[in-house]
């Protein structure tokens, strides 16, 4: 009897001894980076990785606030709803990953490599994109008001429905790129090229527009009202509010 009774408490001590372990594996997960991991279960709130490796890792819905990850590497990674509030991931590479939804308020991607990835509805209040490649990526519906990007690069990307009041987007390229239904109200788009890309529907009231290029866009429907042009280029540009002709002179700018 006795050393049955032995027996099971060695079993259950046993047992606690492998459930400690599993726990300290997974505490060190989390504080190890590595490509391809699971972190959902991790928290990362004010750690620092500069220059780490995390390519195909998923970070869906985890805490990533005042976060440092400057160079490092989320190719491919999915990073749905992940909450980067304050973070600074700039000369980070995120090409083709995965930022649906994901609160940027504030975060710093400056000089980072966003090409080809997806940031549908993310939360980009304040965000600072400078000087970032995200060519051919998605950021449909984004909230990006009082964002900064001073000579971004977007061409062939969605901009679709975003909401981008009083951004600086000073110097950026969106060539080619789908602007659709935007708000840009009181932007700042000085020297910003527009060029064969689709801005129908979209709002620029107010905005600063010195030397900016839409040299072959789609301007259905666009509303200019009290923008400041400057040697404004709209050559080969369809459908030209009424209201702007008459600012347009031969050579296709408008002052």
């Amino acid at each position: 009897m006795a050393s049955r009774i032995i027996c099971f408490l060695l079993t259950i001590f046993a047992g606690l001894l492998m459930s400690g372990l599993v726990h300290a594996q997974s505490q060190n997960l989390c504080d190890v980076p590595r490509p391809d991991t699971d972190y959902r279960a991790c928290e990362f709130f004010g750690k620092n990785f500069d220059g780490a490796d995390f390519s195909g890792s998923d970070f869906s819905g985890v805490n990533m606030m005042n976060f440092k990850c400057r160079g490092c590497v989320f190719d491919g990674a999915r990073m749905v709803k992940a909450d980067l509030k304050w973070s600074d991931v700039s000369e980070a590479s995120f090409k083709g990953a995965d930022l649906r939804e994901a609160d940027l308020f504030h975060t710093r991607f400056d000089y980072a490599v966003l090409s080809g990835a997806d940031l549908t509805a993310s939360f980009q209040f304040g965000t600072d994109l400078n000087f970032v490649q995200a060519d051919h990526a998605i950021f449909a519906k984004a909230f990006m008001k009082d964002i900064i990007m001073e000579e971004a690069h977007f061409q062939n990307s969605d901009f679709s429905g975003v909401n981008m009041l009083g951004g600086y987007i000073y110097g950026s390229d969106f060539s080619h790129s789908n602007l659709s239904q935007m708000e840009m109200t009181a932007a700042s788009a000085e020297e910003v090229k527009f060029s064969g890309s689709d801005l129908s529907g979209s709002v620029l009231r107010g905005a600063r527009l010195i030397d900016t290029d839409f040299v072959g866009a789609n301007l259905q429907g666009v509303d200019f009202s009290n923008a400041l042009f400057e040697n404004t280029n709209f050559q080969d540009a369809s459908n030209i509010p009424p209201d702007v002709l008459p600012r347009i002179g031969k050579d296709g700018l408008a002052n």
